[in-house]
């Protein structure tokens, strides 16, 4: 059956006088079958099939009642006819004015014609399935009938759906032509006695760490369907794009190396392998912090290597009185740690442990610190919303150890953060994203440089 009509119907008692023993009398046409009926005023429905009826005890003068019957469209009924409905109503009080006991309406159809798409697809020797998309009324019902016993298929559908159908092997040698009767209509499949091959190109790729992408052309007999299967998780097949049929191309994404180790991964379609070589992250190194100042009294501590996974490094010194208490060696990001010896020279010393080529600083202080005067010009700095950078001179004597420090995440030492005698501390300041304007502090010697940013 085919989509709903809805009938409203409107008693109105326009008498001076109640009515009573009141039957409403709706014969729906045959084009239609009857759904449900509702009433308001006591109505109560009867009838049978479509033959309606709606029974009121009384209606009082100038009252109404609201009958509604909703009927259902034949699905045979050609789109745009009409379809005319009547309904009548008696009582057995006298009616003066009985012109106006009957009323009736006409609507046009809407069963527009059934589609398929496509009408027709071609296979390989090899066959394969397929999917036809029905387009009907809602409701209306369709069948499917292969006209070849080498075509099965589903046996229809409700509406707008879609049917499934499989092509089996071709072993006649000679290309062959069958159909399905699809809601009425052709659906044609053509296939070949070829069967399916398949060739890519290019066959292979290579990519730098950063990743990237591409698209492989596929080229095959028509009616041979691919579909693109990568075989590693950072090989990302392009949404849309990784099945067809015939002639095609398929296009991919690759994802950054993490590490500094080169990869390979494929991506399988047709039998066929394309292969992905991308190259490792070049192996950097970076120290955090870059230096520390100790008193002259031994003590241990550590710091941060930075750099990509499956980097190798191993820490050294040539300093007597620096000791390396860690792993002789490591790969990737890591933590070196290491202690200082008593310094009892009377003088401050410098030394240092490099890690993949990068030094990481040691000043130790040789008793002179609670004399020594630092000096620093200038004493401030301000800066505009967009950051910018800076540098700060330290005026203080040969045997005077420093050590340049700042609690501020947005406020980052670019120079040596230790030192022996005069030095020069340059600085970056981060832009400022907030409205609000800041302040910070980088202290270098017990003193303290003073910066401020605006907002933004």
């Amino acid at each position: 059956m085919g989509s709903n009509v809805t009938y409203t119907i409107t008693l109105v008692n326009n008498g001076p006088d109640p009515s009573s023993s009141i039957t409403v009398t709706d014969n729906l046409p045959a084009s239609l079958t009857f759904v449900s009926c509702l009433s308001t005023g006591n109505g109560v429905c009867g009838g049978s099939g479509n033959n309606r009826s709606v029974s009121f005890g009384s209606l009082a003068s100038g009252a109404s009642a609201t009958i509604t019957i909703v009927a259902r469209l034949d699905c045979a009924v050609s789109n745009g006819s009409i379809i005319g409905n009547s309904a009548s109503v008696t009582s057995t009080v006298r009616d003066p004015v009985s012109a106006n006991n009957s009323s009736s309406v006409n609507f046009t159809a809407s069963n527009p014609a059934r589609e398929i798409s496509p009408t027709s697809e071609s296979f390989s020797a090899d066959g394969g399935d397929g999917l036809v998309i029905v387009t009907a009324p809602a409701g209306c019902g369709w069948s499917a009938t292969s006209n070849v016993p080498w075509i099965t298929s589903g046996s229809g559908g409700i509406g707008n759906s879609a049917l499934s159908y499989h092509v089996a092997v071709n072993a006649t040698g000679i290309a062959r032509m069958g159909t399905i009767t699809i809601a009425g209509l052709t659906f044609t499949v053509n296939q070949s006695n070829v069967p399916c091959s398949y060739s890519i190109l290019p066959v292979s790729t290579s990519l730098p760490a950063s990743g990237g992408s591409g698209s492989v052309a596929v080229t095959a007999p028509a009616g041979c369907q691919w579909k693109a299967v990568s075989n590693d998780n950072w090989i990302i097949i392009v949404a849309g794009t990784g099945t067809g049929v015939g002639n095609g191309a398929w296009s991919y994404t690759v994802e950054a190396n993490p590490g500094s180790t080169a990869r390979t991964g494929t991506v399988t379609t047709g039998g066929q392998t394309f292969t992905v070589m991308q190259a490792g992250v070049p192996c950097t190194f970076a120290v955090e912090p870059t230096g520390r100042l100790f008193g002259e009294t031994g003590s241990e501590s550590s710091f941060n290597v930075i750099t990509p996974s499956g980097c190798e490094w191993s820490p050294s010194t040539t300093d007597d009185w620096v000791f390396i208490t860690s792993e002789e060696s490591g790969t990737g990001p890591g933590v070196v740690s290491y202690g200082v010896r008593d310094n009892t020279t009377g003088s401050p010393r410098q030394g240092s442990i490099t890690v993949g080529g990068v030094s990481f600083t040691i000043v130790q202080d040789g008793g002179t610190l609670g004399d020594c005067v630092y000096v620093l010009n200038p004493l401030s700095a301000n800066f505009n919303a967009g950051g910018g950078t800076g540098s700060i001179q330290l005026s203080t004597e040969e045997r005077c150890a420093w050590e340049a420090t700042t609690a501020e995440s947005w406020i980052t030492i670019t120079s040596q953060v230790v030192g022996i005698g005069n030095g020069t501390v340059t600085y970056s300041i981060n832009s400022n994203p907030g409205p609000g304007g800041r302040a910070g502090i980088i202290t270098i010697g017990g003193q303290q440089f003073k910066v401020k940013q605006k907002g933004s």
